[in-house]
């Protein structure tokens, strides 16, 4: 395989390919058992997978000795942040009151399906930033199903968030600014930042239980997902049924719920050009609908009309 194309299959750039092949960089464990699976290759039994911990301890101290190095001290210039520290608060710190609030005590849930849902939802549409959560939807689409994301948040962390609709688009966000929240969904397995440079995977306390895989692939279908008619014409007459997609950027957390589905007897392939998976067949959607379902309303709707439309088929009325 050439790099463009291992670049391809872990969506990620050539540069990060030649930085990990030179060793500047760790590859994530997520990209190598799937380079592994693909090119038949056997991780090596030395292989070392890292904790984020032991990651950031490791750059922590890289940075230590670099600024030691650069500085001759630990530390930066203690003297000169201390008085542009003062500077800022005589300015604008000391009339901020929510600076001077304590940190509000938050009730974390338990890792069960509610949250293995939440955690679906995330990856679909939500985003992790330092001091908050937010959940991006659509304001008109998802007008309904944005009440089911806000019972649901209530319900796991027992308190209410913001809900704000943008005037510059379509799109409502629901936040949470609460940096204990924060740090709670790092250590369940949601990245900081940018999802698709940080890596997507399923948390292991959520592969390891079938109640909770199922849980989150209907929170990332529900954001991510589609359910549409397909129609067709074979000799003269015409035939539709109902197909369901899911798209996501991340080609690796793709393969990850492919495999998940195939395991539940759920016909599943990935599009040509590797941007979403399709259940397609009347026989795997029945399969699906099932044992996954959806919370969200825009896409029951459209499964009660196929199966109100289906059994009208069927009595030949």
């Amino acid at each position: 395989m050439s790099w463009v194309e291992i670049s391809r299959l872990l969506c990620v750039s050539t540069k990060s390919i030649h930085d990990w092949s030179k060793g500047k960089f760790k590859m994530p464990y997520s990209a190598a058992k799937l380079l592994s699976a693909r090119s038949g290759v056997k991780l090596p039994l030395s292989t070392k997978v890292i904790s984020w911990n032991e990651h950031l301890r490791g750059i922590a101290h890289l940075g230590g000795l670099s600024v030691i190095n650069k500085y001759k001290q630990i530390g930066s210039d203690e003297f000169y942040r201390k008085k542009r520290w003062k500077e800022w608060w005589e300015r604008e710190g000391k009339f901020n009151n929510k600076l001077q609030s304590k940190r509000i005590h938050v009730i974390l849930p338990v890792l069960d399906e509610k949250l293995a849902e939440f955690v679906g939802i995330m990856m679909g549409d939500g985003g992790v930033a330092p001091y908050h959560i937010s959940i991006t939807l659509n304001s008109e689409t998802d007008a309904r199903y944005k009440n089911y994301v806000v019972g649901l948040i209530v319900k796991l962390f027992k308190l209410e968030p913001k809900v704000y609709k943008r005037k510059d688009c379509k799109a409502v966000a629901i936040i949470v600014q609460r940096k204990e929240i924060v740090d709670f969904c790092f250590s369940i397995g949601l990245p900081k930042g940018n999802k698709l440079r940080q890596g997507l995977e399923i948390p292991r306390w959520i592969q390891e239980n079938r109640n909770n895989i199922t849980a989150f692939i209907r929170g990332l279908f529900d954001t991510d997902g589609s359910v549409f008619k397909h129609s067709y014409v074979a000799k003269g007459k015409r035939y539709s049924y109902v197909n369901v997609s899911l798209s996501n950027r991340f080609l690796p957390l793709l393969k990850m719920v492919q495999e998940t589905l195939i395991n539940c007897g759920i016909s599943v392939r990935i599009s040509k050009d590797q941007s979403e998976i399709r259940i397609e067949g009347q026989d795997s959607v029945d399969r699906y609908v099932n044992l996954v379902g959806t919370h969200n309303p825009k896409h029951q709707d459209k499964i009660d009309h196929w199966r109100s439309a289906r059994a009208v088929n069927r009595t030949g009325c």
